[in-house]
């Protein structure tokens, strides 16, 4: 093997070295959840965020926005780039890893991801939250 053959293959394992050690950690799903058939009771004391804008409860990875006091949300609780539980700040969303944020209504607005959150379909009836998707 003469130099040059030598520097391109050892160039080649280090990348690959590299890119092993580099990737993400998260180990998470990014995909976001199928399926999804569930109900919020709003008079249960575990949602009870959800009675003010802003307020918020993760379920079933999905996370249930309140953008208002009577109007509601839901999206993909995991970042699309790598999986990670991303948080709502009342008024839009943040991955804690990579940085990327989403506005309220699950539209990337910056960061290294390129996708948008998945929006489920919210139906409300009396004091119960149905999502759907």
């Amino acid at each position: 093997m003469n130099r040059k053959q030598f520097l391109s293959t050892g160039a080649l394992a280090t990348l690959a070295v590299c890119l092993g050690a580099c990737k993400d950690d998260e180990g998470g799903n990014t995909s976001a959840p199928s399926g999804v058939n569930f109900t919020v009771d709003l008079n249960d004391a575990a949602n009870a965020s959800l009675k003010s804008t802003g307020g918020s409860v993760t379920k079933n990875g999905v996370v249930v926005i309140a953008l208002t006091s009577s109007t509601y949300a839901a999206f993909q609780a995991n970042c699309p780039l790598a999986g990670t539980t991303i948080n709502y700040n009342g008024t839009g969303f943040r991955c804690p890893n990579h940085g990327a944020t989403f506005d309220s209504s699950g539209n990337r607005t910056s960061g290294p991801t390129n996708s948008n959150l998945k929006r489920y379909t919210v139906a409300v009836a009396g004091n119960i939250i149905t999502i759907t998707g």
